[in-house]
């Protein structure tokens, strides 16, 4: 028999406590697929990705420079986030939409590494944001640069990478 004090006894219920809203609040984890983004999130985000791949193959040597688009009662709007860093570009790109207060919705596009199969491609990724919705989403289209033997070239089709936290409020 284990002899156990009072304050041990209640260390244990504290952590068994905690375990358990762990436990809670993973399984009440909010995760929606691409198919349950508004339509018109949908249609913005492929914008995004299509107007980045081209922009990607019209460079030759990449990479992408970040812009944002939103939409604002059905009208676009495109902002370019020139920096000296590309890593800034993406930030200034969240930023802009964490505080835009009048936007339906909104997406920062930039270029990104997306790993499938164990192996690591270049790809113009675009993160999504819709007002109403709880979550924004991201997807992404791995592509290869041109080289001196093959001309540039989209690899697979565009995917599904997740969800992300909800940037308009």
């Amino acid at each position: 028999m284990i002899n156990l004090s009072a304050e041990s006894i209640r260390a244990i219920i504290t952590l068994a406590f905690i375990f358990a809203s762990w436990i809670g609040m993973a399984q009440n984890t909010l995760t929606k697929s691409f198919d349950k983004a508004d339509e018109r999130l949908a249609d913005l985000m492929i914008f995004g990705l299509d107007h980045g791949i081209e922009s990607v193959m019209a460079s030759v040597t990449g990479p992408l420079i970040p812009f944002v688009v939103t939409d604002s009662k059905g009208e676009r709007t495109i902002k370019r986030l020139m920096t000296d860093r590309l890593e800034d570009g993406l930030e200034n790109g969240l930023t802009l939409l964490r505080t835009d207060q009048t936007c339906d919705y909104g997406i920062v596009v930039y270029d990104g590494y997306l790993t499938v199969g164990g192996e690591k491609y270049d790809a113009v990724i675009v993160r999504g944001f819709d007002r109403k919705d709880k979550l924004g989403y991201m997807i992404g289209q791995r592509y290869q640069l041109e080289s001196s033997t093959e001309p540039f070239k989209k690899v697979g089709n565009p995917i599904f990478v997740g969800n992300d936290e909800q940037l308009l409020k």
